[in-house]
């Protein structure tokens, strides 16, 4: 989710707007969209979602949303405006300025944050594609393989490649206690490419807690290169601990 470049005043002036055209949110019609695009923020916000949940409600994982609510797109098709009031009408009931108001600043200062900075680094695994389960394991990693053999050693049950929902399948899940550990095995000398790599794993980290705030959450990362403080701060925002070695992991359980 892009940086927001919108003032509270603005959204107060929209909503306004919205709810004279809609007769006090009682008449939600395709043309409102197409007249004023930047709409879509008052409805998402009238139904207190962030634009990645929003998103997924209206079917269209898209970056759009966002150039909507910011108005960097001024316009909007016909089939686009349809399928996101029908997907959203059901869920629109009156909700008060002060409310909208509060659920923007939610979203700002989350959207302003690493994790929605770094949306378009789109690396959520897709439960919904097909066969995707079984074709991460199929792809697991050395590193991943000793760890399964490590947690039956243990005899402690786990899933591997498991999805929470719909949109996140973690590498490991203990279920008994409630812990997500999330791998990365960077095997390039490169600095730039580790900390890409790095980035990617931080932000699967943010994700899980988002969506799982309850979830303890493990990161293993092994390196060819030394991390740099940032590097290490960046990961210590979502995850509980991260280890560089299997063995401390275990130790952990």
């Amino acid at each position: 989710m892009p940086k927001y470049n919108i003032s509270s005043n603005e959204v107060k002036i929209l909503y306004q707007e919205l709810k004279k055209e809609t007769k006090n949110f009682t008449e939600i019609k395709p043309e409102i969209l197409i007249s004023n695009p930047k709409q879509v923020l008052i409805f998402r916000l009238m139904m207190g979602l962030s634009q990645n949940k929003f998103e997924v409600l209206i079917s269209k994982q898209s970056k759009n949303i966002a150039k909507y609510e910011t108005g960097k797109i001024r316009g909007m098709q016909f089939s686009t405006a349809n399928k996101i009031i029908e997907n959203i009408k059901s869920y629109i009931k009156y909700t008060d300025l002060g409310t909208v108001l509060q659920n923007f600043t939610k979203f700002k200062e989350e959207s302003n944050g690493w994790f929605k900075s770094n949306t378009e680094s789109e690396i959520v695994l897709k439960a919904r594609r097909k066969g995707a389960i079984a074709s991460l394991r199929k792809r697991r990693t050395p590193q991943e393989k000793i760890l399964e053999e490590e947690l039956k050693k243990a005899n402690i049950k786990f899933y591997v490649n498991f999805p929470l929902n719909e949109r996140i399948i973690v590498d490991f899940y203990l279920p008994a206690r409630n812990l997500v550990i999330e791998c990365k095995e960077i095997i390039s000398n490169s600095r730039r490419e580790t900390k890409e790599q790095i980035q990617k794993l931080a932000y699967q980290g943010y994700r899980i807690k988002f969506e799982f705030p309850e979830k303890k959450l493990f990161g293993l990362m092994k390196t060819k290169v030394n991390l740099q403080h940032y590097e290490n701060e960046e990961l210590k925002g979502p995850f509980d601990i991260v280890f560089k070695n299997i063995q401390d992991l275990t130790k952990n359980l």
